[in-house]
């Protein structure tokens, strides 16, 4: 093994050790076990206790309230299942019904997370003597559902209506309105801001909770995670390394409060006002916690006797055309890229076409990676020609290098007369390649984000083209490897290592070099690294798109081989003036 061989390999090592250090930056936290709201969304009935005086913080005031009965809801529609709970009039739990989780039969949102901790949608009443958290009251529900379930399916809608009353004319109505066939929920909040309600300085809505990691790879998962607002023109995104230790939450300016949402990689719960009000929005998170949420606050004067406003909550999948019927922007929250969004939305656009006539989206990845194969076919031979009448004018181009060695000037002159003569651009074997960049880059973005290929999968062993393609899960750790294989063994990654090579053997030495070239041995080093790089780059990669980028290889290579058996035949271009 020669001197620049064990540079490379030292090179591989080098980048296998940032990239373990880099994945290892959101290493999991162990998961609590889920709370005492977990059993009671599995129980058909609502149940009920007594309620304990709402407990007061320091820094909190709590109305009297009259005690009342403590009762839990199940609410089943086509996509979801919720679990609402009387004290606070909160959500205590969301699963989604299409989506399959790990290690449970459905997604969950809210509640396996935090434990009994989770709760969301809250209501705060900011008060001249401090902050009144109606999570800890006991709200009275109105004409509750037979045995505690209300099931709701295909265009029906159902509502569940909360009161609080503080005795001294003081109340509080939280309504929540479920469709059958859709993740929105209907959030209506109605105050009469008198007796211990009186001059409220503003009312808050409260997701702190955040959403749960659902996905497989958690660390992925959590890499993702992201809250966001827009308020007015502005729009602010931050994500759980921008809350570690101490970080204060992010506050808006006050301004007009378009909507404030958190994600995860394929999930998202947004607020979306009815109606534009003026207010602030608060990212809130905690990196130790993994818990990323946010607080919508709108300013209410002090002089007002009754607030009433309607808000949409948007729980579920990050579907682009569904967030974009919200209006206001709302699709901008799956991530299409910024430059290359346009091509970004033609590819999503030819997938969901597809997906109309195909509904197998292993198949559908394979005609993707067809499609831009055939749409760049003439580009791609351009460049590959391109690299081999420059390969074959080397010895031609050595000749002029070594008579000219000592005159600049007349080298440039000489150089750029062969080319002439040979019909060759020099610059054309790579801007061809660089015209197709935004779009695999566009690509990259759709296939690794898209939520319609979680748990969709292909064939044989690929049973999920949003995760590693796992044939065998190995017994035992790798020391070293481990990290960057998951311990597993994965098929598609290798066998786009293999194809990387193939494609490197039919290129020839690379980029019309000459042989003997320091550029081509150079260029003979990388060859030997990119394979093995590639792989393990690619190793913990979704599946999908590892599936699309060895379709594409193996597309490539057989163009490589098509256009270099028709053009390697000796070819002299004489070098005289």
């Amino acid at each position: 093994m020669d001197r620049n061989t064990r540079i490379g390999f030292g090179l591989i090592l080098l980048l296998l050790i940032i990239w373990s250090v880099w994945m290892a930056r959101y290493q999991p936290a162990q998961r609590p076990a889920p709370g005492a709201e977990k059993q009671a969304s599995e129980q058909p009935a609502a149940t009920s206790e007594p309620a304990p005086e709402a407990p007061a913080p320091s820094a909190q005031v709590a109305p009297a309230a009259p005690a009342g009965p403590r009762q839990f809801v199940v609410v089943e529609t086509d996509r979801a299942r919720y679990l609402l709970d009387s004290w606070g009039a909160q959500l205590r739990r969301i699963e989604l019904l299409d989506y399959a989780g790990v290690g449970s039969e459905h997604v969950e949102l809210l509640a396996a997370a935090h434990g009994d901790t989770a709760a969301a949608l809250g209501v705060e009443l900011e008060l001249p003597a401090g902050t009144f958290a109606s999570g800890s009251a006991a709200f009275t529900l109105v004409n509750p559902p037979a045995g505690g379930r209300l099931r709701i399916r295909g265009d029906e809608q159902g509502a569940l209506e909360f009161r609080l009353q503080d005795g001294q004319g003081g109340s509080l109505v939280k309504r929540f309105q479920f469709h059958g066939d859709s993740y929105d929920i209907g959030l209506a909040v109605e105050a009469d801001l008198q007796g211990g309600f009186g001059q409220a300085q503003a009312i808050v809505l409260d997701w702190s909770v955040g959403l749960a990691p659902t996905e497989k790879n958690r660390k992925d998962d959590l890499s993702s995670f992201q809250s966001v607002y827009r308020v007015g023109d502005q729009q602010e995104k931050k994500s759980l390394r921008n809350f570690r230790g101490e970080a204060p939450a992010l506050r808006s300016e006050e301004g007009t409060l378009q909507w404030v949402a958190t994600k995860s990689k394929y999930f998202l719960a947004a607020l979306v006002p009815n109606t534009l009000q003026n207010g602030n929005a608060l990212l809130v998170g905690d990196h130790g916690a993994e818990r990323l949420g946010w607080r919508a606050r709108f300013a209410l004067g002090g002089n007002r006797t009754r607030y009433a406003e309607e808000f949409q909550v948007y729980a579920g999948p990050l579907l682009f055309e569904t967030l974009k019927a919200h209006g206001r922007g709302l699709e901008h929250l799956v991530d299409m890229g910024t430059l290359i969004r346009p091509i970004s939305l033609a590819i999503k656009w030819l997938m969901d076409f597809l997906s109309r006539f195909i509904p197998n989206y292993g198949l559908n990845i394979i005609l993707l990676s067809i499609f831009t194969k055939v749409l760049f076919y003439r580009l791609t031979h351009k460049s590959l020609k391109s690299m081999k009448d420059m390969q074959a004018i080397q010895p031609e181009l050595k000749s002029l290098q070594d008579k000219y060695k000592s005159d600049r000037e007349r080298l440039n002159r000489e150089m750029l007369a062969l080319y002439k003569r040979a019909g060759v651009n020099p610059l054309s074997g790579c801007l061809p390649l660089l015209l197709q960049m935004p779009v695999f880059f566009a690509l990259y973005r759709v296939l690794r984000g898209a939520v319609e290929l979680r748990g969709a999968g292909f064939m044989l062993w690929i049973d999920d083209l949003s995760n590693m393609d796992v044939i065998y899960a190995l017994p035992f750790a790798i020391p070293l490897l481990g990290g960057f294989i998951d311990n597993a063994i994965s098929v598609l990654p290798i066998l786009m290592g293999v194809s990387v090579w193939v494609q490197q053997k039919l290129g020839g030495s690379g980029l019309g070099m000459g042989a003997e070239s320091p550029q081509a041995a150079q260029m003979a080093i990388l060859n030997k690294i990119m394979p093995v790089f590639m792989t393990f780059v690619f190793y913990r990669m979704p599946s999908g798109l590892v599936l699309y980028w060895l379709v594409n290889n193996i597309l490539q290579a057989a163009q490589q081989y098509y256009i270099h058996k028709g053009l390697d035949k000796p070819r002299v271009v004489s070098a005289g003036a």
